[in-house]
């Protein structure tokens, strides 16, 4: 088994590429394709999966879900042709739905300012979960707020403002776990500390250990709408939305 190459990592932008198709299965959820390399996100990290179609000569087969197993991506197909396994070793074009890639890499991106903005005052709250899909974004943090809610988020939705004026860049590159723990200062536990971690930092945030898809700059964003904040069991959820319209 060789594992996929994630060309995904290296440009958010790219919705067309080419491959190799390896291997072709079947499993509960349907038939897939595996390809030596990939643009298409899989589902995961709090990001939704990535959808296109995948042709090979030919034959033209709709991307319904994308998902990691043990190293190698899988581009679960709609329907299978008549000759699918017939396709191993065949070259094939890979098309990404742009307009659903830039959407979620911007949501992906707006979680990532929450967090960031927040895990900088070194306070009470701690980023731990991203969930990054249109069914309702939020980011959720281990302990509460200080202070009133309603002021707290006047407050957050003040700094966001800001740093969404500035306009930082959004950059991602691969650090060694020492190098991450002079850069992040709320690193998630399960993190290895014995291989180069891909990490994506805006402007003078802390660097983030990440495997998503990501927008250049914050203006693609346009703005960050605070919603609302919600605390259970020792945990705070802030939902938010994108965009300047709704």
């Amino acid at each position: 088994m060789t594992n996929t190459n994630l060309k995904y990592l290296n440009d958010t932008y790219a919705t067309t590429d080419n491959g190799i198709i390896l291997r072709t299965g079947r499993d509960d959820r349907g038939s897939y394709l595996v390809l030596d390399q990939t643009i298409f996100y899989p589902q995961g990290g709090g990001q939704p999966t990535d959808t296109g179609f995948i042709q090979s000569g030919a034959t033209v087969m709709n991307i319904a879900f994308v998902g990691f197993s043990d190293g190698e991506v899988l581009h679960y197909i709609t329907e299978e042709p008549s000759h699918f396994d017939a396709l191993v070793g065949q070259s094939c074009e890979l098309h990404v739905d742009k307009l659903r890639r830039l959407h979620h890499a911007k949501l992906h991106t707006a979680g990532h300012v929450i967090a960031g903005i927040i895990d900088a005052r070194r306070g009470s709250m701690r980023a731990v979960k991203g969930f990054h899909f249109d069914d309702g974004p939020y980011v959720e943090f281990e302990g509460k707020q200080e202070g009133e809610a309603e002021s707290f988020l006047a407050t957050l939705q003040t700094e966001i403002d800001a740093l969404i004026n500035q306009n930082p860049t959004v950059t991602a590159a691969l650090l060694t776990y020492d190098e991450l723990k002079q850069r992040c200062w709320n690193i998630p536990p399960n993190i290895p500390e014995d291989k180069p971690l891909r990490t994506v930092t805006i402007g003078q945030l802390d660097a983030s250990p990440c495997g998503g898809t990501h927008v250049a700059s914050l203006a693609e964003i346009e703005a960050i709408s605070l919603l609302k904040i919600k605390s259970k069991k020792g945990n705070t959820k802030i939902s938010y939305r994108i965009g300047n319209s709704g």
